[in-house]
């Protein structure tokens, strides 16, 4: 029952926080655009606590951790359909306050700032991991050796540091890894450190059938080498934020990747974990000390912007996709249309979240 409780407490902490950075980005954009923020919302269903500030805007914090919402001057609702009766119904001052009557521009702006207040958010936590802690990374001592590999055969050992590739220095066994797979069939010149002695060895990589992340088959250069000494390190201010920077891109690009192979189903849709596992993943990243927590945030605010920048509507993606097609056009498409693909996209996230709770409570029981 602890563990439940700490669990449950750690996620409404944590996923509390990657709303209200991604609805305030949206806020802060708006209100500098010159929109009225009606409701600014963390949690969703009847409010617990709320309160007005000097704008009108009312503050709310709701009992379910399944999102927030920012309500802006025209909305019709937390998804910001527009209420057409409203809008018809203002007067030149109330338009100036009202999103829907925004240019594109400024309404793009306003939607895309709160999936990008979550990539902030992601840069910032790996920044403050990089600069306060440093990079993991595993090193090139060889810890493991495939029996019958090429390396064995050319003479490696367990507890051989490689530090060098054709001169070229190395001290990541990724930047080894990534250097062998693209060069099956081709002499490298491994520079080794045994003993605290240094020698070369000339290896030529063989091309071997491997399974990626996804599981697809892939040929690849490979040695039968590999190692799980992990170390640290050491990164300054500037080095930390591009850290942060390039890491925030990696990540985004994984897991899009791995959506896609989702799609195509390479990778099974039992991966897909709600907010119980979300539950248990942010108790456990507690417990292992603030380190993990803030890796742990920078992965999870990533998920939340790139699914919001998904092109369903209700989603941040859905708005941009409705104003591109009203760029090209020149005029929004009918509300009718827009209503429509609204209930759609409510029932298609309605139906990937109740799939999620299936999920976790599948792996429970």
């Amino acid at each position: 029952m602890t563990d439940l409780l700490f669990n449950i407490s750690s996620f409404l902490v944590i996923i509390s926080l990657i709303v209200f950075i991604h609805e305030f980005g949206h806020y802060y954009v708006a209100i500098k655009s010159g929109v009225k923020v009606e409701v600014f919302s963390i949690g969703m269903g009847p409010e617990i606590i709320g309160w007005n500030d000097k704008r009108g805007t009312r503050w709310r914090i709701c009992p379910l951790p399944i999102g927030g919402y920012v309500k802006m001057f025209g909305d019709s609702n937390a998804s910001s359909e527009p209420d057409q009766d409203i809008l018809a119904g203002m007067n030149e001052d109330e338009k100036k306050q009202a999103f829907h009557t925004k240019s594109l521009v400024a309404k793009s702006m306003i939607v895309a700032a709160g999936p990008g207040a979550n990539f902030l958010l992601a840069i910032f936590m790996l920044f403050v991991l990089f600069f306060c802690y440093g990079k993991g990374f595993t090193t090139t001592e060889i810890t493991y050796i495939e029996p019958e590999s090429i390396a064995q055969k050319s003479g490696i050992e367990l507890g051989d540091i490689i530090t060098k590739i054709n001169d070229q220095k190395i001290d990541d066994f990724n930047q080894l890894r990534e250097i062998v797979t693209v060069n099956a069939g081709h002499e490298l010149n491994f520079t080794i450190s045994r003993g605290g002695n240094e020698f070369d060895l000339t290896i030529i990589p063989e091309l071997k059938e491997r399974e990626d992340v996804f599981g697809n088959k892939i040929e690849v250069g490979s040695l039968g080498i590999a190692s799980d000494k992990i170390a640290r390190k050491k990164m300054g201010l500037i080095e930390s934020v591009a850290g942060g920077v390039s890491e925030t891109y990696r990540l985004s690009f994984f897991m899009l990747k791995s959506v896609g192979q989702m799609i195509i189903g390479n990778v099974s849709t039992d991966n897909i974990g709600g907010p119980i596992k979300i539950a248990q993943i942010s108790g456990s990243s507690v417990r292992q000390g603030f380190q993990n927590v803030l890796w742990f945030v920078a992965i999870l605010s990533i998920n939340l912007g790139l699914i919001n920048l998904f092109p369903i509507p209700v989603l941040d993606g859905g708005h941009l996709l409705f104003y591109l097609i009203e760029g090209f056009r020149g005029r929004p498409m009918a509300a009718k249309i827009q209503q429509i693909s609204f209930r759609i996209g409510m029932a298609l996230i309605g139906s990937l979240m109740i799939f999620s709770v299936f999920n976790d409570l599948r792996s429970l029981f």
